[in-house]
């Protein structure tokens, strides 16, 4: 059975080799020479698959994504964690706050039940 699949762009080589040569990173490394492989060497899958240790399925999705995205898809900094959020620490504080003093007031026993005479149905104090 014949799979047809789309070809990578001209100079793409170029790019992903210079890419190589000046990052560090082994994820990133392990990225391009998949994209690599099939760019220069036309490889199959498994073929790319043994020479770089990733998975089949992993390699499939790297080069839908190179094409779709073109070297965006090296770029690893985007992916999540508390320190690349776009908040800064300072106003990092102000909601975790907010969300203390509610379990406190929670766990204080306080009642929850609307005050009769007051504003928007404020809580009462037994």
């Amino acid at each position: 059975m014949t799979v047809y699949r789309k070809s990578f762009p001209e100079g793409t080589a170029l790019l992903v080799h210079r890419l190589t040569e000046g990052s560090k990173d082994p994820n990133v490394l392990k990225r391009a020479q998949a994209v690599y492989c099939r760019a220069v060497f036309d490889l199959p899958l498994d073929q790319i698959a043994g020479l770089t240790g990733l998975a089949v399925s992993t390699i499939r999705r790297l080069h839908g994504e190179f094409l779709r995205f073109g070297m965006e898809i090296f770029d690893l900094s985007g992916r999540g964690g508390r320190r690349r959020q776009l908040m800064a620490p300072e106003e990092e504080g102000n909601p975790l706050s907010k969300r203390v003093m509610r379990a406190a007031f929670w766990k204080s026993g306080r009642s929850t039940k609307p005050c009769a005479n007051g504003p928007g149905g404020a809580f009462t104090v037994p």
